[in-house]
C-alpha cells in the first residue's frame, strides 16, 4: 500500500493515489507534526507545543493518543511507533511532498546542465497547492510555513535566474512584472525585471524600474538600492550588459559523506537560524574530533536552498600548528573577490575592507561558515552588520565574547550516543560487516567512546585492511590504545589534534590536564580536583572547559572524553604525590559522612591527610548521603590505587552500600582489601571477613558467606575479647536469617547478646536486643522477639541511634501484624517508615513500606494499603531488588 503525504497546501494523504478524510484539523495537525520528519522520534512536550502552541488543555495527552489511535485507523500502512514518551512516523522521506520539493532544489542546484535543472525547478514548484500547512496556525507551523514560503520564493527567482541565463527573456517578462509588483522591496527580483526589460530592447523602462525600485526604498525604508544593484543600473545606463548574470559564489567543501544522528543540535541550529533577526551567528564548539565541521557542513548543504545568493567559506585555521591561524584580512580579500568585486577596486585596511563586505551583505542572503576559529578577534571582521545573512563559526574555544559582544548563539557539542556512533560505523562499511561482528563492533564503540574522529579513523583502517576481521581490529584497539587512532596524518591523528589545543594553554592548566588523566573515576568535583592539584584550581578548569578538554557536565562536576583521558595521562606528571592527596580527600571525607550516618558505630583512626587537601564538610545524614551518591562510582574506582587503605575505604563505604542495598558493590571492596589482611589487627581481620560473608549471604551465595565466617570465628576465638567473638556470631545469624534458617539465625544472634553483655558497649548490646527480637520474630517466637524487641528500643531511644531505633520498632511492628493486632501494627509501621525517611536508608524504606501495606491489607484498608504496595514495588524496582519486587508484584 502506497501512501504519500501533502502539505504544500491543505494537509492531505493519498493512499494509492487516492485522497483519504483525515478527519479534524487538529488530527490532521498531529499528522503534519509527525510526518516532517520520518523516523525520527517526536517528544510527546514537542509534539504538543507544535499542534496546541501554548493552548494546550488539560487533557491534551488523551487528545493526542485518541488522534494517534485514530490515524492508526486510516493509515493501515504506516508505522505509528510510541515508545519512551515519544511518538514517531516511520516512512520514506520521499513520501512527503515538502521531502521532494526540497529534493528537487537540491538536485536543481547541483545540476550538471541549465536543461535538468529547469526540469527540476519544474518538478519542484508544481508540487505546491496553496499555502503550506494551510489552516494550521500555532508558532511552530508559522514558522515552518515562512521558511516553506521563503525556499520557494528562493526557487523561483533561482528559476528565473536561469531562464533569464538561456535567453528567455521575453517569456519571463510578465511573470517578473508580476512579481515586481508584489514585492517591490525585493532587489533581486528589480534587478531580473531590468534585465528581462533591457534584453527585450527597452532600456527606458529598466531604468524607470530601477527609480521606481529607489523611491520604494527611500521612501518606506529609508534605504539606498544595494551595490549589487546600483552596478546594474550603471551598466543598463552604458548599455553595456553581458548576455548572463553573474555567477553565485558555492564555496562550501563537499557535504560529509558519512552523517548520522545530531538531531537535537540540527534542530538548534535550524532553530536559530531561521529566525528573522537581522543577522543570527551560530558558535559550534566542542573538543578537537568531537565533529564541528561535520555538522557544519552537513547542515549546511541540507540548508543550500535557503541561501539563493550563495555560500562563502574559510578554514581559519584558529589551531594549526604547521601555520599561523588566518588573518581577517586574507579572509577578508578573498570573500569580496568572490562576491564580484574587483581586486584593483578593494580598499586599503582591514576596517575598510570590513565596511565594504558588511555592504555587499546587507541585502543578500547567504550563509557564512567559519571553520576552526581560534578566537573572536579573528572571527569579528568576517561578520554581516545586518541583513539576512546567516553566520556558522566553529572553534575549540567557546568565543565567550562573540556570545556576549555580538549574541552569537553557543551550540557546545558532546560525543555521540551509541546509536548514531554505530550509525556511523555502517555507514563508514556497511550494515553487513558491522551486524556479522556484533561483540567486534561493541568492543570498537566502547572505544572510540562516541568521538565522531575516532570512529572515522578506525573505520578506515577496517576498509584499508579489509582482509582484518573486525574482531581482530577490536583486539589490536584493546591493546594499542591511542596508538590505534595515530595514521601519520596529523589532520586526522589524535593525538595531533589534541596536542594543538593544549599547546595554546597556559603551564598551570597544562599541569592540571596531566594530571586529570591520572583519575580513576569517571568524574571529579571541584574539591576533588583542588586537593588532586594541591591548590585552588578553579581558574584552570575553566581554561581546559574553554578549550573544551573538560565538560563540567552538572555543575561543580568535571569529565573527560576517554580518549582524551588517555591523552592526557601520557603527559608528563607529579601522578604519586597528587595522587596521595586525592585518595585522602575521599577518604577523609568518606570517613566524616560515614560517622554521620552511624555515628554509634565502633571508630576506626585514619591517618592525618597530606598538606594540600581538601576535607568536605559534612553537616548531616542529607549531607552524607549526597555526597556518598554523587561519589560512589569514584569511590568504587579508587581501589584500583588505593593500596593498603583499602580496608579503610570499604569501612567508610559500609553503612551507605547497606542502606542502599548495594551489596555487589560491597563485596568488591573489601575483596580488594584482604590482600592486605597480614597487616591487620584481629578486629580489622574478623570485620573483614563478616564483611564479605555479609555480602556474600545477601547476594544467596551462602557457602562462600559460611566460609568467611568460619574465618572470621577462628580468628575472633583467638582473641578472646568477647565483643570481637560477638560480632562473628551476629554476622552468622545475618547470614543464616538470608538462607532461611530461623532457628539458627535465634541461636547465633542470641550467643552474640550474651558476649556483648560480658562488656560495657550498650551500643553493641542494644544491637543484639534488636537481632535476637528480629530473628525470633522470624522464627515466629513472637514472646521473645516482643521482649528483645522492647528492650532494644529503650537502649536505642537513650543512644540516640535513629536507624537501629526504626529497625527495633519495625520488628515489633511485625510481631503485632503477625499476632493479629493489626491497628498496632499500622501505627509501628508508620513510626518505623519515618524514623528510616529522616535517616535516609532508602532499602529499609522499601522494606517498611511493604509491610505497611501488607498492615494496611489486614485492617481491610485496601485502598491504602494497595497504594503502599505500589510505592514498595517502585522502590525495590529502582534499587534493583528484583525478588523483591516480583514478590509485591504477586501480592499486587
Amino acid at each position: 500500500m502506497g501512501v504519500e503525504f501533502e502539505v504544500l497546501g491543505e494537509i492531505r494523504a493519498r493512499v494509492d493515489g487516492v485522497v483519504i478524510d483525515l478527519g479534524t484539523a487538529r488530527q490532521r495537525a498531529v499528522l503534519a507534526a509527525l510526518v516532517t520528519e520520518p523516523g525520527r522520534p517526536v517528544p510527546l512536550d514537542r509534539l504538543v507545543d507544535r499542534v496546541w502552541g501554548d493552548h494546550a488543555p488539560g487533557t491534551v495527552l488523551t487528545s493526542v493518543r485518541s488522534y494517534v489511535s485514530k490515524l492508526r485507523g486510516l493509515l493501515p500502512g504506516v508505522d505509528i511507533v510510541g515508545r519512551a514518551g515519544t511518538y514517531t512516523v516511520d516512512h520514506d522521506p520521499a513520501d512527503l511532498d515538502a521531502h521532494r520539493f526540497t529534493a528537487l532544489l537540491a538536485h536543481a542546484r547541483q545540476a550538471a546542465d541549465d536543461a535538468a535543472a529547469a526540469e527540476a525547478y519544474l518538478a519542484a514548484l508544481a508540487l505546491w497547492r496553496g499555502e503550506p500547512f494551510a489552516g494550521l496556525d500555532t508558532p511552530w507551523f508559522r514558522a515552518r510555513r515562512h521558511a516553506l514560503v521563503e525556499a520557494r520564493h528562493a526557487a523561483l527567482l533561482d528559476h528565473l535566474d536561469l531562464r533569464l541565463r538561456r535567453g528567455a527573456h521575453a517569456e519571463v517578462l510578465p511573470e517578473l512584472v508580476e512579481l515586481a509588483a508584489k514585492h517591490r522591496d525585493d532587489e533581486r527580483v528589480a534587478g531580473q525585471l531590468m534585465l528581462a526589460l533591457y534584453h527585450n530592447g527597452r532600456q527606458a523602462e529598466a531604468l524607470e524600474q530601477f527609480d521606481r525600485t529607489r523611491r520604494f526604498l527611500a521612501d518606506e525604508l529609508g534605504a539606498d538600492p544595494g551595490p549589487e544593484l546600483a552596478r546594474l543600473h550603471e551598466r543598463v545606463l552604458r548599455a553595456d550588459l553581458p548576455a548572463a548574470v553573474s555567477a553565485v559564489p558555492r564555496q562550501l567543501p563537499a557535504r560529509p559523506q558519512v552523517f548520522a544522528g545530531r538531531s537535537r543540535e540540527l534542530d538548534a541550529l535550524g532553530g536559530v537560524l531561521d529566525t528573522r533577526s537581522a543577522v543570527v551567528i551560530s558558535a559550534i564548539g566542542g573538543a578537537g574530533g568531537v565533529g564541528k565541521t561535520w555538522l557544519a557542513l552537513h547542515w549546511a548543504h541540507q540548508r543550500l536552498d535557503a541561501f539563493p545568493d550563495g555560500q562563502l567559506y574559510a578554514n581559519l585555521r584558529g589551531f594549526d600548528p604547521r601555520t599561523e591561524p588566518v588573518g581577517p584580512e586574507v579572509v577578508l580579500r578573498a570573500f569580496l573577490e568572490a562576491l564580484g568585486i574587483e581586486p584593483d577596486a578593494l580598499p586599503v585596511g582591514l576596517d575598510a575592507q570590513a565596511a565594504l563586505f558588511r555592504s555587499e551583505l546587507a541585502r543578500r542572503r547567504m550563509l557564512i561558515v567559519l571553520d576552526n576559529a581560534r578566537d573572536a578577534a579573528q572571527v569579528v571582521p568576517l561578520l554581516p552588520g545586518t541583513g539576512p545573512s546567516r553566520v556558522v563559526v566553529t572553534s575549540r574555544n567557546r568565543l565567550a565574547a562573540l556570545v556576549s559582544g555580538h549574541g552569537a548563539h553557543p551550540l557546545t557539542l558532546d560525543v555521540l550516543d551509541r546509536d548514531d556512533a554505530r550509525a556511523v560505523l555502517i555507514g563508514h562499511l556497511g550494515e553487513q560487516r558491522v551486524h556479522a561482528e556484533p561483540d567486534a563492533v561493541d568492543a570498537v564503540l566502547d572505544y572510540c567512546a562516541g568521538l565522531p574522529l575516532a570512529l572515522g579513523v578506525v573505520a578506515a583502517r577496517a576498509l584499508v585492511q579489509a582482509e582484518l576481521s573486525l574482531t581482530a581490529l577490536a583486539a589490536q584497539l584493546r591493546q594499542a590504545r591511542l596508538d590505534a587512532v595515530d595514521t601519520g596524518d596529523t589532520d586526522v591523528n589524535l593525538r595531533a589534534v589534541l596536542s594543538w589545543s593544549l599547546r595554546a594553554l597556559p603551564p598551570g592548566a597544562r599541569d592540571l590536564f596531566a594530571l586529570l588523566g591520572l583519575v580513576p573515576g569517571a568524574d571529579i568535583a571541584v574539591p576533588a580536583v583542588t586537593s588532586l592539584f594541591g591548590a585552588p584550581a578553579q581558574d584552570l578548569l575553566d581554561e581546559l572547559e574553554q578549550a573544551h578538554l573538560v565538560t563540567q557536565h552538572v555543575p561543580g562536576r568535571y569529565r573527560m572524553h576517554d580518549l582524551v583521558k588517555l591523552y592526557a595521562a601520557e603527559q608528563p606528571s607529579s601522578g604519586d604525590v597528587a595522587l596521595g592527596r586525592l585518595v585522602d580527600h575521599y577518604l577523609q571525607t568518606a570517613y566524616s559522612a560515614e560517622r554521620v550516618l552511624f555515628p554509634a558505630r565502633t571508630d576506626v583512626k585514619l591517618p592525618d591527610a597530606a598538606s594540600g587537601t581538601v576535607v568536605e564538610a559534612i553537616p548531616d545524614t542529607t549531607a552524607a548521603v549526597t555526597w556518598f551518591d554523587a561519589e560512589e562510582a569514584n569511590l568504587l574506582a579508587l581501589r584500583k590505587i588505593v593500596g593498603e587503605r583499602a580496608w579503610s575505604l570499604a569501612w567508610c563505604m559500609t553503612t551507605y552500600q547497606v542502606r542502599r542495598n548495594k551489596y555487589a558493590d560491597r563485596l568488591e571492596l573489601w575483596l580488594a582489601a584482604l590482600p592486605h589482611a597480614e597487616k591487620w589487627n584481629v578486629w580489622e581481620l574478623t570485620l573483614a571477613h563478616r564483611s564479605v560473608a555479609d555480602a556474600y549471604a545477601h547476594l544467596g551465595r551462602h557457602d562462600e558467606a559460611m566460609h568467611h565466617l568460619r574465618l572470621a570465628l577462628a580468628a575472633a576465638e583467638k582473641s578472646g575479647n568477647p565483643v570481637t567473638h560477638g560480632n562473628v556470631h551476629y554476622g552468622i545469624g545475618a547470614a543464616y536469617e538470608e538462607r532461611g534458617d530461623y532457628e539458627s539465625a535465634v541461636e547465633h544472634s542470641t550467643q552474640a547478646l550474651r558476649l556483648y553483655q560480658k562488656g560495657t558497649n550498650r551500643t553493641m548490646i542494644a544491637q543484639g536486643h534488636a537481632a535476637v527480637a528480629w530473628h525470633s520474630a522470624l522464627a515466629e517466637r513472637y514472646d521473645d522477639a516482643r521482649e528483645h524487641g522492647e528492650r532494644a528500643r529503650e537502649l536505642f531511644i537513650e543512644l540516640n541511634a535513629v536507624n537501629s531505633l526504626a529497625c527495633a520498632v519495625d520488628t515489633l511492628a511485625l510481631v503485632a501484624n503477625k499476632t493479629g493486632d493489626h491497628a498496632r501494627a499500622v501505627e509501628l509501621f508508620r513510626e518505623a517508615l519515618e524514623l528510616f525517611q529522616e535517616d535516609g536508608d532508602l532499602a529499609h524504606v522499601a522494606d517498611a513500606t511493604l509491610h505497611l501495606g501488607e498492615a494496611l491489607v489486614a485492617t481491610g484498608d485496601e485502598r491504602a494499603g494497595r497504594a503502599a504496595l505500589v510505592r514498595a514495588h517502585e522502590l525495590f524496582v529502582s534499587q534493583g531488588r528484583t525478588a523483591e519486587a516480583e514478590r509485591v508484584a504477586k501480592l499486587l
